[in-house]
């Protein structure tokens, strides 16, 4: 599902920024669940990706952040449709160049193409994550 030839040629570059290092990881399958969406994508699947994307792109969390983020966000989550602008740099734009700076501006990309969602992302992980017990 998160792997193919696009997956292999940034693998070095989600390696390079494993757990230790901003764990890269989970910003790859919140990004990829999101850009990919369709009428298969569970609600959970996408919900988690877009706050994931708000978390990273907005907030400045890291990956591991954004992963303890998640199991806190479990429980009630919000429909969101899979709708969105076109990206305008997709996951082939940054397998052809697997910088961090490339990185991050495909993780803004997608997040930018929900940008009727927003607010809707935005007052759902504010109100879950506000009242949540630190880690």
């Amino acid at each position: 599902m998160f792997e193919g030839p696009d997956y292999e040629r940034i693998a070095p570059l989600l390696d390079a920024h494993g757990w230790d290092a901003g764990f890269f990881q989970q910003h790859y399958r919140d990004a990829w669940v999101a850009e990919f969406a369709g009428s298969e994508t569970g609600v959970a699947a996408l919900a988690m990706a877009l706050a994931g994307l708000f978390l990273t792109v907005e907030r400045r969390f890291d990956g591991r952040g954004v992963q303890l983020a998640h199991g806190r966000l479990r429980g009630h989550v919000p429909k969101f449709t899979t709708d969105h602008e076109p990206i305008d740099f997709r996951l082939v734009d940054l397998a052809a160049t697997p910088t961090p700076d490339a990185f991050s501006h495909w993780l803004s990309a997608v997040w930018t193409a929900y940008r009727a969602q927003h607010s809707d992302v935005r007052a759902w992980v504010d109100s879950q994550l506000a009242d949540a017990p630190a880690d």
